[in-house]
């Protein structure tokens, strides 16, 4: 079948658009009709050269993807720039079957018209390159269905054109039909150094673009290797170009996430054509050697007089999710492993090629990274080929009136391309956000913590832990990190909807954000024990900041950490947060750390104990506000000790953090806490009810400090679970809670119902007001314990 140069033709029952496809039919080479099998090796009548790799042989592959080094039989894509490892080009991605219906055909053309209208196709597209294409490979999906759906058909193409050293690619497509699939369309290459990926939301809408004006049509350069040894990363077609004339910026770009610069916070950023970040206008094209006393901040991987109007071009792109993040993170990981952090945007600016103003056969090729994190901010500089100039130049980065700045210290701007500050030739990265030396987050990521596996609702291995953990009076020698944001000890814990704290439960339980989470495809769980000099001492100082006159010293560290985890109902979602054990001298403490968390409808977070005796809820009406709240003034971070047994053996109902406290003085001044349901007492109804700090209940405002002997003939309704003198203002505390749902009721009425068993209740409100290690009035060194509650029936 041979169709060429007219308007339509009918292939299989339905129009293809003839002059987007090249011929395919008759004279094509067949693929096997195999579920995710491929063709045969093919070997090239010319070589292709492949973004810098020179191939003679490459395979077809079912799966709508050609490779080059081995066969490729995944049916499910990775997302392009995953690091995959491997050069592919994926016309259409995704997992078909041609065993039904459906023929994957190719073919080879050295000679011909095909050649000729190729070559001048690719020179409207590509305009001064006075192109000839000398060798085409053409392969075809022809009505090949979606597996399992052999009523779908897709018809797709992909051409790779070949002549004086370039080369370049087409994608054509005809009729695709819907899947509910994964899909991918572009191609990637070994460690993601170029990449591309079709920006569409639905398979069904590929024949209606194109990056060339002509509907279902797709054209790539792909010869170039990139001159940067793997440094750089991605640019090219789908950044968004500066304007091509010297001495200008781009408009205010937008961060999603603010980039904290040395103690100051930008959400715009400039990137201007002479080779400089600021995050104001500036247009300043001569350079100056930093420290300048300047009033402003500026980022300059090669600050120099630059013209893009003659040739090369300037980019950027803005990236909040994928393989990129991970890239950025493993990279300024490899640099400051005494940190542990999630990347939320990585910005990406180039200068590729570009000539410097008034000579324009130079050519320079660098590049600036931003990476943000919530608390920590990098950069990251990378070069590639940097030619001379007479000009000044200056590479490094200064901030206002210059109390943060650096000059890379090079004595000709060509060997940029050879220094760095991290062993990497062509690299240098700094951290930027001016912050203390540690982050919040410990140490997490690399290869010294062991993975939880990746499993619905699954769990870790029970983990032995190397120093015991006192945990509320109990010693645990193991625990579990259970995917679904908590750890416990006796047993792994799959539950994924959260109770409450307090529960009630018959579980001890620490849960930095329990709820329903799914790392099978993305995001992980993982967790460390150290023992390490360097952390023991920075953990030690956090307690000691944090409880005071302890003199602590930390002997062991467990680190638990979910990094990017998705929510099991919304898989683009992805949180990241941190719990740590700490153990020392009997003392037992537990951190909670949150970096970005992103909203779901039900999780808690905080610790909870056999029985609730003792237990904590972080008081956020949203989650995802969890990074901005503290109880020890560090944002995203919680600290408790967890040692202490509760000294009443499980009489006490719970109290603690969450509780209402009185005044920190004796004999204060009485409020009047609302009771939602009235309290029946002797025959009066009451609907306040005041927290004495002398150990009594009142039903209006009591500052009688010394008790009276009962009966006292008085005239007011009291309970007294112990009147005395007490004074608080030294040490102690006095709480108060009203509960009117969740298993303290149930906890209260099972109580009551023991003493009380001929009566048929239920209980709407459970008041609990209790005063702990309250010393009495002049005698600082004694303490007590009560707890008193009313149940209102």
């Amino acid at each position: 079948m041979q169709f060429f140069e007219c308007s339509m033709h009918q292939v299989h029952g339905y129009a293809v658009k003839q002059s987007l496809f090249y011929p395919f039919g008759n004279e094509d080479i067949e693929n096997p009709s195999e579920d995710d099998g491929s063709s045969n090796l093919v070997l090239l009548e010319e070589p292709f050269v492949y973004f810098g790799h020179v191939y003679q042989q490459v395979y077809v592959n079912n799966n709508g993807h050609l490779t080059f080094d081995e066969p490729l039989s995944q049916p499910i894509p990775n997302y392009l720039h995953s690091q995959l490892n491997r050069d592919i080009i994926a016309v259409c991605w995704t997992d078909m079957d041609n065993r039904v219906n459906g023929t994957i055909s190719y073919r080879q053309v050295t000679s011909g018209r095909l050649l000729l209208a190729a070559s001048n196709y690719l020179n409207q597209y590509f305009q001064n390159l006075n192109f000839t294409a000398s060798w085409l490979f053409i392969a075809t999906w022809d009505k090949v269905p979606y597996y399992n759906n052999p009523q779908s058909e897709s018809t797709f193409q992909v051409v790779l054109v070949s002549g004086k050293n370039m080369s370049f690619i087409l994608m054509h497509y005809g009729h695709l039909a819907p899947t509910t699939y994964p899909v991918e369309s572009g191609y990637d290459t070994t460690d993601s150094t170029d990449f591309f990926s079709i920006p569409v939301s639905d398979v069904t809408y590929l024949p209606y673009t194109s990056n060339v004006n002509v509907k279902g049509r797709w054209v790539f350069r792909v010869d170039h290797a990139s001159e940067n040894n793997g440094l750089f990363y991605p640019s090219g077609y789908q950044n968004t170009q500066n304007p091509c004339r010297s001495n200008t910026s781009s408009p205010a770009l937008y961060l999603l996430y603010p980039f904290l610069y040395f103690g100051r916070t930008y959400q715009e950023i400039y990137v201007n054509n002479n080779g400089h970040l600021t995050f104001e206008p500036f247009y300043e094209s001569l350079p100056e050697a930093f420290p300048v006393n300047s009033p402003r901040d500026i980022i300059a991987p090669l600050w120099a007089k630059f013209d893009c109007s003659v040739s090369g071009s300037i980019s950027y792109r803005i990236v909040t999710r994928g393989r990129i993040l991970d890239r950025a993170r493993n990279d300024v990981k490899q640099h400051f492993r005494q940190f542990g952090f999630s990347v939320h945007t990585v910005f990406i600016a180039t200068w590729n090629r570009v000539p410097y103003l008034n000579s324009p056969t130079t050519e320079s090729s660098f590049q600036v990274v931003l990476v943000i994190c919530r608390t920590l901010s990098f950069v990251i500089m990378n070069y590639g080929n940097i030619s001379s100039t007479d000009q000044s130049f200056q590479a490094g980065y200064d901030t206002i009136n210059s109390t943060n700045y650096f000059s890379i210290p090079v004595p000709d701007e060509n060997k940029l391309f050879n220094s760095s500050n991290v062993n990497v030739p062509g690299r240098w990265v700094f951290r930027v956000d001016g912050g203390p030396e540690d982050g919040i987050f410990y140490p997490y990521g690399d290869e010294e913590d062991e993975m939880s596996p990746q499993s619905d609702d699954g769990s870790s291995p029970p983990i032995s832990l190397l120093e015991p953990f006192v945990y509320f009076g109990r010693v645990y020698d193991k625990i579990f990190v259970n995917n679904n944001g908590d750890l416990t000890f006796d047993k792994p814990f799959s539950w994924y909807h959260p109770y409450y704290f307090p529960a009630y439960s018959t579980k001890d339980i620490i849960a930095p954000l329990w709820t329903d989470i799914n790392n099978n495809e993305e995001g992980t769980i993982s967790y460390r024990q150290v023992t390490d000099a360097h952390l023991l001492n920075r953990t030690s100082r956090d307690i000691n900041k944090y409880f005071p006159n302890l003199n602590f010293s930390a002997s062991w560290v467990f680190i638990a950490t979910w990094d990017k985890v998705p929510y099991y109902t919304n898989k683009e979602a992805e949180s990241t947060f941190q719990v740590v054990l700490v153990s020392g001298k009997n003392l037992s403490f537990t951190l909670m750390h949150y970096d970005f968390i992103t909203p779901t409808q039900s999780a808690e977070s905080g610790f909870d104990t056999i029985h609730s005796t003792n237990f904590f809820s972080i008081p956020v009406s949203d989650i995802e506000n969890l990074p901005y709240t503290s109880n020890v003034n560090i944002m995203g971070r919680w600290a408790f000790r967890v040692d202490h047994v509760s000294d009443n053996n499980g009489r006490f109902y719970p109290t603690g953090y969450q509780d209402s406290q009185n005044p920190c003085q004796s004999n204060a001044n009485l409020t009047a806490l609302y009771l939602q349901y009235p309290l029946l007492y002797f025959g009066r109804e009451y609907n306040n009810i005041y927290v004495s700090n002398n150990g009594l209940l009142t039903f209006k405002p009591f500052y009688e400090r010394l008790p009276k002997a009962f009966p006292a003939n008085s005239t007011e309704d009291i309970v007294a679970p112990l009147w005395a003198k007490f004074d608080i203002s030294i040490n102690g505390s006095i709480s108060y809670c009203i509960v009117t749902q969740g298993h303290i009721l149930d906890r209260a009425k099972n109580d009551i119902k023991q003493y009380f068993p001929q009566f048929g209740f239920s209980v709407y409100t459970v008041f609990i007001a209790t005063w702990h290690r309250v010393p009495y009035l002049n005698n600082p060194t004694t303490v007590c314990r009560l707890n008193d509650h009313f149940n209102l029936f």
